[in-house]
């Protein structure tokens, strides 16, 4: 029997749950010899003659090469994949929390890091009508990313509002991270019109559910395209990036990058920085300067 092309929708420990492109689902074993499948993953399975809680059981035969991956580091400080192959990584922000320029910049340097372009997403626009300063200030912050090319949309789950988001994550596969309380849940299962299925509790002797709220999962929209919900990812952990790195990747830095006088230059107090002088005209943010030292402190 052929094998078949498949993308794991995810990884519950002892078992993978794999659809292919009839949107048949497979229960397939996790192997040792193929470990660390996450949600994302394209896969080749063969499917085998029977079925298992509704969905065909098969058996996972090879892993195909990943043009990406999102890790996140465990107990242990070690990095460990969480999904795949991805194209877009949503960074949801909201009018309540307050948004942190911070930890958005955390998102935007990890995004940046991995060669996979950034969305910010401003979810509960709504609210924003009910209080104009706080309207004005968070278009104020927003308005430092669309400067440098990031792509902004307003979405609002409570009043179904995601024509725009879904048409700019079409045909793509995306995963969504922010703070808590940003309504992340809620814009996801009005992104997938609130009809698709979630993976269900797995059955008793397999794992009894366990790893339902922490699993990366990946859902396929009515649009085309997919999300990845990864309940774990909260914050970056960017201990792992070196510095040039982050200085790479705020992208206003690259035309005053090596024109500091000195070569290492921390752009904090050093005379003749090339970019504290681009904050002083105006061509780099203040706030996007205090992001990249807070990032870089030791």
């Amino acid at each position: 029997m052929n094998a078949i092309p498949g993308t794991v929708m995810a990884n519950f420990g002892n078992q993978v749950l794999v659809q292919d492109v009839n949107n048949f689902r497979y229960r397939c074993p996790e192997r040792n010899a193929i470990n660390q499948l996450v949600a994302g993953d394209r896969v080749l399975i063969r499917e085998e003659r029977s079925q298992f809680d509704g969905d065909l059981k098969g058996s996972i035969v090879a892993k195909l090469p990943r043009k990406n991956e999102l890790s996140r580091p465990n107990s242990q400080r070690k990095l460990c994949p969480v999904a795949a192959n991805i194209d877009f990584i949503l960074v949801i922000v909201s009018s309540l929390p307050t948004p942190q320029p911070e930890l958005i910049d955390r998102y935007v340097v990890a995004s940046e890091s991995l060669g996979i372009a950034p969305i910010l997403v401003l979810n509960k626009s709504d609210l924003l009508e009910e209080n104009l300063q706080l309207k004005q200030s968070i278009r104020d912050l927003l308005s430092i990313y669309e400067k440098l090319d990031y792509t902004v949309v307003e979405t609002s789950a409570k009043q179904h509002k995601t024509r725009n988001l879904k048409k700019v994550i079409k045909g793509k596969t995306s995963i969504l991270v922010g703070q808590s309380g940003v309504g992340k849940s809620s814009l996801i299962n009005e992104l997938l019109n609130r009809k698709a299925t979630a993976v269900g509790p797995l059955s008793k002797g397999i794992d009894k559910g366990t790893h339902t709220t922490t699993t990366a999962q990946l859902f396929n929209m009515e649009i085309d395209g997919s999300i990845i919900d990864s309940p774990g990812i909260r914050e970056f952990d960017l201990w792992h990036i070196s510095m040039q790195e982050v200085e790479n990747s705020f992208k206003e830095f690259s035309p005053f990058i090596g024109k500091c006088r000195f070569r290492n230059c921390k752009h904090r107090a050093e005379p003749d920085c090339a970019i504290k002088e681009a904050v002083k005209t105006g061509i780099i943010a203040q706030r996007r300067l205090n992001s990249f030292h807070s990032i870089t402190s030791p």
